[in-house]
């Protein structure tokens, strides 16, 4: 980059920093036509507008940034990174793949790797990659120096699309933030005022939380408390509670549920229909509607993973003929609602 186009970029770095957002975009946008061509600049970009809410845009930008500059590490990864935010799997598998062959020492090209594949319910090929993401480096300080008033915050993450996403809880701004992988951190904590852990995902990142608990102090999210809420101890713990029904769940390997009978499932006090589902997936992936004992073998080959719940299928419809699904957080002892959906 020559040092007109370096200064024109600095600049606009600076004014992002400052918040001064518009003005940020206005360099940009005088800065591009001297270089379309330029992949710090159209990275540059692509942060901001994904700042103002933009995706897609910041997408096509990445897209551009990669095919003119396809050898330099951190695009594949964030353009991965992103696609999964907008739950194009297969397109990030795309670039994934193409950007492993040239690019396979990139410890953020094998992060996102490994996020993806956690999403699709395959966590060996997860954790073999999340170890060449996290292996050599485990902490992620902050680049920028302290500003007046703000609050040194640690965060514990897994690595895995398992971790509870900071954005929206830290959007108010006042902190800067380290990152800190657990399971690959070896000596003492880096200086912080805070520690949050992040993990949230139990039947996921069963290894994050175990070796955030082994770090032994005092953080906000306990991960020794966050272990506890699997698919399968929420139900039963919840399933005790007067008024409450939960489903029994069962907990079998890929093998085990291909070997099911009838008399295995009235033995288990499942009948048609029930459900699997693949531990650790969400927003609908990796969950399958049995409604007849011979479907099973169709309803296995649509998901992933060699670990499988199954349980009795639970009639919550309304009688408007919705299904409504309510998320709750719980602070402190108290309960506030998040969403309805």
């Amino acid at each position: 980059m020559n040092p007109i186009l370096e200064t024109a970029r600095l600049e606009a770095l600076r004014l992002e920093r400052e918040g001064r957002l518009e003005e940020a975009k206005a360099a940009y946008l005088a800065a591009l036509p001297l270089a379309p061509d330029d992949g710090r600049l159209l990275t540059g970009f692509a942060e901001l507008v994904l700042k103002t809410g933009h995706r897609s845009a910041a997408i096509t930008l990445y897209r551009q940034a990669l095919a003119v500059d396809p050898d330099r590490p951190g695009i594949p990864a964030r353009l991965v990174e992103l696609l999964i935010e907008a739950e194009d799997l297969e397109g990030a598998q795309t670039i994934l793949d193409r950007a492993l062959r040239h690019l396979a020492a990139d410890p953020g090209l094998h992060r996102a790797a490994a996020s993806l594949y956690s999403l699709k319910g395959d966590p060996v090929r997860a954790r073999s990659h999340l170890a060449s993401g996290y292996g050599g480096l485990a902490c992620f300080a902050p680049q920028t120096p302290r500003r007046p008033g703000e609050t040194d915050l640690l965060v514990l993450i897994s690595g895995l699309h398992g971790d509870t996403p900071l954005d929206t809880l830290l959007a108010g701004g006042g902190f800067r933030v380290t990152a800190l992988a657990p399971e690959f951190h070896h000596g003492p904590l880096p200086a912080h005022e805070a520690l949050f852990n992040a993990i949230a995902d139990a039947d996921l990142c069963a290894e994050g939380l175990a070796a955030a608990s082994r770090l032994g102090v005092d953080m906000i999210n306990p991960p020794s408390r966050v272990a506890r809420t699997g698919r399968q101890e929420n139900a039963a713990r919840l399933g005790a509670l007067s008024g409450v029904e939960t489903p029994k769940i069962h907990r079998l390997t890929r093998a085990e549920a291909a070997l099911l009978t009838r008399a295995d499932l009235e033995r288990l006090a499942i009948t048609p229909p029930f459900t699997l589902r693949t531990p650790g997936l969400h927003f609908g992936r990796g969950f399958e509607k049995v409604e007849r004992f011979q479907d099973l073998g169709a309803a296995m080959d649509q998901i992933p993973g060699e670990a499988l719940l199954l349980m009795p299928y639970l009639d919550t419809q309304s009688p408007d003929g919705f299904f409504r699904k309510y998320r709750m957080f719980g602070i402190g002892g108290g309960l506030f609602p998040a969403h309805l959906a």
